[in-house]
Order: C-alpha cells, then sequence, then structure tokens
C-alpha cells in the first residue's frame, strides 16, 4: 500500500485499502473497516471506477450491519445491488444479495431476508462457496429464529460442510457457533460445537460474538 501511494497509484491504494476493510470486516474491526472503506469509495468515485465504487459500498453496507447501523448498512447494500445489475455483474451481485440478506436478520427483518434468500436461490454459486456457504447459514439463522429447530439444524450442517469442502474455514465456525445455539442442543455438543469453532476464530482474529447476528431469542421480526 505504501509502495502503491509512493508510484502515485491511488485506484491501487484503494484496492489495497479495501482488501484490508474485507478482512478487519470480518474479524469485527469495525471501526477500521468503515475508515479504510470509505477512502476507498472515495478514491474510486473520484476516479470514475465504477466496479471499485461498488465494491466498496457492498463491504460498506455489510460493516455497517453488523455494528448496528442495520438501516443504513441495508441502504448501502441495496445501492451496491443497483450498482452490481447494472454493470451484469453476477458473482459481485450474488454476494451482495447474500450479504444483504445477513443485513435483514441483523435488523430483524427475517421475512424480507427469506425473501432475498429465495430471489437468489441457485445463484448463490455465483459468488462461489463463500457466498453459498453465508446463504445457507443465514437461512439457517431464519429457521432458527422463527423457531424452525429441525430445519435450522440442517441448514447449518450444510453450511458446514459446503464451508468446510472449499477450505472457507471462517464460515463453517460461524455455522458451527449458530449451532451451539439451537435451543435443542445438549449442552455437550454446544461445547463441542465452541471448542471447533473457537479453534478457528481465534486463529484467524475473529470476533464471533461481532459478526454474528442476533440470538434466536433477540430476533424479533418487525414485519410480522
Amino acid at each position: 500500500m505504501t509502495a502503491r501511494r509512493r508510484a502515485g497509484d491511488v485506484v491501487g491504494m484503494a484496492q489495497c485499502a479495501h482488501n484490508i476493510a474485507e478482512v478487519r470486516t470480518e474479524q469485527g474491526r469495525f471501526e477500521e473497516a468503515e475508515r479504510r472503506l470509505r477512502e476507498a469509495r472515495r478514491i474510486w468515485r473520484a476516479s470514475g471506477y465504477a466496479m471499485g465504487v461498488a465494491a466498496a459500498t457492498n463491504t460498506l453496507g455489510r460493516t455497517l450491519a453488523r455494528t448496528g447501523r442495520t438501516e443504513e448498512g441495508i441502504a448501502f447494500l441495496l445501492d451496491a445491488r443497483a450498482r452490481f445489475e447494472s454493470l451484469a455483474h453476477a458473482p459481485f451481485l450474488a454476494e451482495t444479495e447474500a450479504r444483504l440478506a445477513e443485513a435483514l436478520v441483523f435488523a430483524g427483518r427475517l421475512t424480507e431476508a427469506s425473501d432475498i434468500l429465495d430471489h437468489l436461490g441457485e445463484r448463490a454459486a455465483d459468488g462461489g462457496p463463500p457466498v453459498v456457504a453465508l446463504a445457507r447459514r443465514m437461512q439457517g439463522t431464519v429457521a432458527a429464529a422463527t423457531g424452525d429447530e429441525v430445519a435450522a439444524r440442517k441448514l447449518l450442517q450444510e453450511a458446514r460442510e459446503i464451508a468446510d469442502k472449499a477450505g472457507v474455514e471462517w464460515e463453517s465456525a460461524l455455522s458451527a457457533l449458530e449451532m451451539a445455539r439451537l435451543a435443542d442442543a445438549a449442552d455437550d455438543e454446544r461445547d463441542h460445537l465452541r471448542r471447533q469453532a473457537d479453534v478457528i476464530l481465534v486463529r484467524m482474529g475473529i470476533d464471533g460474538a461481532k459478526v454474528l447476528p442476533p440470538d434466536a431469542d433477540d430476533q424479533v421480526d418487525p414485519t410480522v
């Protein structure tokens, strides 16, 4: 990043900032992520780099939603979705829709999240295994929050299997934590799942408590 700054490569510098921010958002280090994303977005807008603006808008929306600024985050994600639709970029569009569903879950807008996930459907594969695993985890989270423990367990286990097969360790770990929060999970199962998840999350510097949606007991769908 320093070398790009010295060379005057501001677009490349913004790309570095965005890449770091993506990692920080996954880790739950939201203040740093937001600062880097707003700067990257500013540079890309000034440079007329439409794909970069859409990408930064997408990640900024996710970051804000995870900090509790859910309505602001959802607005950014809707903006990013429109941008990727206009660019006809299927992989990033799928990612944005999965993240939009996640933001809606954070907001407690479970019916809307479910509708987005249904609309995304098999197109999640356009974004690759991380997006498929995220979409399946969100489906499981919605099922748990609405009291369907059987469906939730099945969906979350599928999310883990998808993530494990593709080496998407953080998604597997987050799905394990969601399974540990299921009301029908036995105490020994909860402990085992949490230990498995912690091995991965601690190594990757991820704060699971910050990046997971609220517990199912705290979820209230304002649209119902």
